[in-house]
Formats: C-alpha cells, sequence, structure tokens
C-alpha cells in the first residue's frame, strides 16, 4: 500500500498550482494543490514509488526558462524544462525518469491503417498531413497516412521564435509529417512541436 504525507500548501501557491514536496528519506516529487485548498491548508498526498534519485544538473548557457536541454546522467539520457526564474549556469535537481520501452516505443510508431464502415468517397486531407480514404468495394474505407515533406529540410539553419517572443538560430533536427511540426535544437538544447508558423529563413524578420 501507498505511504501519505501530510504536507502544508506553501503560501503563493493556489488551486491547479504545483509545488514540491521532500520526503525525510530524500524523495522529491511535484504536487498539484486541488480546488478549494489555500496556502497553510494541511493537504494529505501520496508519495509515489521511489525511483532513482534526483540529479543536480547545471543549466546550459544560452537556456531560458521553458526551454528543453539534454541531460547526460552517464546511465541514461533525457530532457528537462528549465524551470521559471532559473538562469543558465544555476544548478537544479531534477528526477530520473524510467528507462523508456523500446518495444512500446517501436509499436507505437508504427503506422496501422484502419478500416470503417462509411459511404465517404475518396478525399486529400492536407489540413495536418495527408489522409487518403480508399472507398472499397462493400462500403468500406481505408484511410491511409500520407508521408508529407517538410518545408524546412532537416540540419538545416532556419530561425525559430522563442519563448519571450525573440527570434534565435536553430537547426531543424526532425520532422513530425502527421501532425506537421519540428523538433529543432537551438543554444544545445532541443524544443518539441514547434509549428510551421514559428519557423522562419534566417534574417526574415
Amino acid at each position: 500500500m501507498a505511504d501519505t504525507l501530510e504536507v502544508v500548501v506553501p503560501d503563493g501557491i493556489g488551486p491547479g498550482e504545483p509545488f514540491s514536496v521532500e520526503t525525510g528519506e530524500g524523495l522529491v516529487f511535484e504536487v498539484i494543490v486541488p480546488d478549494d485548498y489555500v496556502p497553510g491548508t494541511v493537504l494529505a498526498v501520496t508519495v509515489p514509488e521511489e525511483g532513482p534519485p534526483p540529479v543536480e544538473v547545471v543549466v546550459p548557457e544560452g537556456i531560458l526558462p521553458g526551454d528543453e536541454f539534454l541531460v547526460d546522467t552517464g546511465e541514461q539520457q533525457f530532457y528537462v524544462v528549465c524551470p521559471d526564474e532559473i538562469e543558465p549556469g544555476m544548478a537544479i535537481l531534477v528526477n530520473v525518469p524510467p528507462p523508456p520501452d523500446a518495444e512500446n516505443e517501436s509499436q507505437q510508431q508504427q503506422l496501422i491503417p484502419t478500416a470503417t464502415h462509411s459511404n465517404a468517397k475518396p478525399i486529400l486531407d492536407t489540413t495536418k498531413g495527408c489522409n487518403l480514404n480508399l472507398c472499397l468495394a462493400g462500403g468500406f474505407t481505408i484511410s491511409l497516412a500520407l508521408e508529407t515533406q517538410p518545408k524546412y529540410p532537416i540540419n538545416s539553419k532556419q530561425e525559430v521564435m522563442r519563448n519571450d517572443g525573440s527570434w534565435s538560430v536553430c537547426t531543424i533536427r526532425e520532422y513530425d509529417w502527421r501532425g506537421v511540426t519540428y523538433t529543432v535544437e537551438v543554444n544545445k538544447g532541443l524544443k518539441y512541436f514547434v509549428e510551421e508558423e514559428d519557423i522562419q529563413p534566417i534574417g526574415g524578420h
């Protein structure tokens, strides 16, 4: 049975906002304040199963709050988001996630056509990637996702809009044709799910 712990909601933290809790054994985890709870209220929380201990990392140069950067523990690599009010060169404690399940990850990346009974005519949807619906005999439709080419080539230099509205030079690393989003590298960190409208050629603004 999972352990519970009584904690006091800190000053300045309201419903729906997170705050960190540390157990006597040094386990640090995040709690979201429930509705109707105010600062000073005692809250009973469930202690998660203990995983790897948190590690201390230094925020790299050029990383702003909200940017992601790579953490390498020597045994595992993962990305974390720079918290608010944290600057490059400052040390933060981050929780180490469980190792990824390679088999499940591979299964999620497989594209499996789905068949549904429909009277729809063949259409080509170009709003987000391309979905081609093929109408077969018997009123069945097979929906196939068609891969589209990125507007910005992989490994090309472009500019990406930062969280503060400024533009920085980036390198295009990945393109998700299903959602028409990019993964870009900027200042040694990665930004995921970047929309095409948030990218432009260098000097385009």
